[in-house]
């Protein structure tokens, strides 16, 4: 197949070399960038020693192109093995373009072009590969386990640079128009100190400072050419301030959002709690609880945060950070991965309080904890300390084996919170509903509560076999039952409903005669009026 090469010349860009090499081609660029505005514009600094770092970075401009031949182009996420697709690619981009104009030779102009300071303009070229500095600092941002310390240096960094190119130009229009032609323009110290490349450098990085902080400029400007300048920066100035400001707020919006709910939801249970006449030690714990979710930031939960991933990799995050816990339990030892991974996923998060019981002896268990965060306590009835459990600690296992057996499994001791803790809690109904999914892991639950349980009657264990027997046949007796009330109801309702129409038709047979009495003559009542027709006047 054309362009295939063994799989060990082939460059992966996830790959750790590939960063490495980044790094460097990215530093190449940066150092012209810095360099060739500097040389042009100071010519304390131009001298016949800047070729050899030149040469060096002309050598990794062209290595990079070859790296880009090498490297492997992913589509739809897959890495593929032939390099033609990727090359085709890289060829049809405008970032070759860039990289094949980047390393035109111009520097050979140095022989024909010889005015002070202006031959250095024709390594420009080398500027045009900045979007390897670009994709350099994107892929630090994205794999560093501290991005918004990256964002932030990101916009140091821009912010350095073109701080230095705009002393620079503010340097060259001093040269163009003369030192100390007016109030704008730098003084003329001649050859004294002041007048040497470090001081020249840092007033003028101190001039664009200044300007494109919009601190506004105090000297006065007397030609159109100094005038035009000064709008020119200020404006972007403007602009620099507005962006830096937009980023910032970017970067601190979404904590910021975070914090705001908090705070309303705050509000909310004081004001509830006010309103309900809440006795004050309650919102006192209520208040502490508040603060330590502040202090510890808490109230980001980085749980919702993981939302917008897909299932696999939630669940590849929550294997490698709850796994090891769960293998060393003893409930889950020689237990499959994938048995343990739905579990995992079914944990959920509870926080308590100093002082809060999280289980009590003697009180029914339904669930396995796992101490997340903060300091647990065994105690007796009379407050004596047994035993603390710290981060990793897992206790309240046995009574997932509840399912199994016909009585309910009861707590043998008290455990209370001895500072803010954050556990994980799997109640017994998910591991039972896990288990339905895998009929190997539940012969081996089944096998180890025969052994952690061995202390009550074997009776109380009941095979896989049996269990299903025993669950079909209570089910069917379960129907029967229901069927049975069924029949009843509908008799009950069909002689309800018999007896409420006899009376009904009664009522109506009723009215229908009571209103056929109204309706018909009285014979006295005739007779008289009759009578009185017939009566002379």
């Amino acid at each position: 197949m054309a362009g295939f090469v063994p799989p060990w010349m082939n460059l992966d860009p996830f790959g750790s070399v590939y960063f490495a090499w980044l790094v460097l081609i990215s530093s190449s660029v940066c150092y012209n960038w810095y360099t060739v505005p500097l040389r042009m514009a100071f010519e304390q600094v131009q001298h016949g020693l800047w070729w050899i770092p030149d040469f060096i970075c002309d050598i990794f401009y062209i290595m990079d192109i070859g790296v880009h031949f090498l490297m492997i182009t992913p589509y739809s996420g897959i890495i593929e093995q032939d390099l033609h697709r990727s090359r085709q690619l890289y060829m049809k981009s405008v970032v070759f373009v860039l990289d094949v104009v980047s390393i035109v030779p111009t520097d050979f102009a140095y022989f024909f072009h010889t005015r002070q300071g202006g031959n250095w303009a024709w390594r420009l070229n080398r500027c045009l590969k900045v979007h390897r500095v670009f994709e350099c600092i994107e892929r630090m941002t994205s794999h560093s386990s501290f991005p918004m310390a990256f964002r932030l240096g990101r916009i140091l960094f821009y912010l350095l640079v073109l701080i230095h190119l705009t002393g620079c130009a503010y340097y060259s229009l001093n040269v163009y128009i003369g030192f100390g032609y007016d109030g704008w323009t730098i003084e003329n110290y001649g050859n004294s100190s002041e007048g040497q490349f470090v001081n020249l450098y840092v007033r003028c990085l101190h001039w664009a400072t200044v300007i494109l902080a919009d601190e506004g400029d105090n000297s006065k400007a007397s030609l159109v050419i100094e005038l035009l300048f000064r709008c020119y920066f200020t404006l972007k100035g403007h602009i620099l301030v507005g962006t830096i400001i937009a980023i910032v707020a970017s970067i601190f919006g979404n904590n910021r959002r975070k914090l705001t709910r908090f705070r309303q939801q705050l509000d909310g249970i004081k004001t509830y709690m006010a309103f309900r006449h809440v006795d004050e030690e309650m919102q006192d714990r209520v208040l502490k609880w508040a603060t330590f979710m502040w202090e510890e930031r808490k109230f980001q939960n980085s749980e919702n945060d993981l939302e917008i991933l897909p299932v696999p990799l939630r669940r590849s995050i929550a294997k490698a950070a709850q796994m090891d816990t769960f293998q060393r339990v003893q409930l889950f030892v020689d237990c499959e991965p994938q048995f343990l991974e739905e579990l995992i996923m079914r944990l959920e998060l509870q926080v308590f309080s100093p002082g809060d019981l999280i289980c009590r002896k003697g009180d029914v268990g339904k669930e396995m904890y796992i101490v997340r965060s903060g300091t647990l306590q065994v105690v007796s009835e009379q407050g004596e300390v047994f035993a603390n459990l710290a981060q990793g600690s897992v206790f309240g296992e046995i009574s997932l084996l509840s399912i199994f057996t016909k009585h309910e499994n009861r707590r043998t001791a008290n455990v209370q919170s001895f500072s803010y803790s954050e556990l994980f809690s799997l109640s017994s109904g998910d591991f039972k509903e896990v288990l339905e999914s895998f009929p190997v892991a539940r012969e081996k639950m089944i096998a180890k509560s025969r052994e952690l349980l061995k202390d009550r009657t074997l009776s109380e264990v009941v095979h896989t076999n049996a269990d299903e027997d025993t669950d079909l046949s209570y089910k069917i007796e379960r129907l029967q039952n229901l069927s049975q009330e069924t029949v009843l109801l509908i008799e009950s309702f069909t002689k309800t409903i018999i007896t409420d129409t006899v009376k009904l038709k009664k009522r109506l047979a009723a009215l229908e005669a009571l209103a056929s009495n109204r309706e018909r003559p009285h014979p006295t009542r005739t007779k008289a009026k009759l009578a009185f027709a017939q009566t002379p006047v």
